[in-house]
């Protein structure tokens, strides 16, 4: 029996990254149905990841007839971390970890600070990727 693997990456946020990605080398307001038509991302489903990454501090949105989208901050001070942690993507890989106390196994388990140990390390490396090593232009597409 072949089983498929899930993705750990989310649909929702691997647009949001293509769309921090494309939007890194940009200096003015891109539109979103622009973006949208570019990125092949449906719009209300861009429209839904804006709103999350506006609300996370790493887009500005302005609306109107000459509004659009950029970035708040600089590409290189974004990581694939705060992306998706934004995008509320990033997990935990245990609930133990989260919170110790929910196990009984606890005080003698050995699995738990291995996972610990893997998953802060899985986030350090996402924090050191920044979106400036990342971003791709129009000529790109």
């Amino acid at each position: 029996m072949v089983r498929t693997r899930k993705s750990y990456v989310t649909r929702e946020a691997d647009y949001a990254i293509r769309l921090v990605a494309y939007l890194g080398k940009k200096k003015e307001l891109s539109h979103t149905a622009e973006v949208a038509k570019k990125l092949d991302i449906p719009k209300p489903f861009l429209v839904r990841i804006v709103n999350k990454l506006v609300l996370n501090n790493l887009l500005i949105s302005q609306k109107g007839r000459n509004g659009g989208i950029k970035l708040k901050r600089s590409a290189e001070k974004i990581s694939l971390y705060d992306i998706l942690v934004a995008m509320e993507a990033y997990r935990s890989m245990n609930l133990c970890i989260l919170n110790p106390q929910i196990c009984s196994l606890n005080p003698i388990c050995k699995i738990s600070p291995a996972l610990r140990k893997i998953e802060e390390e899985f986030a350090e490396r996402l924090k050191a990727v920044s979106i400036g090593q990342l971003f791709f232009e129009d000529k790109d597409l």
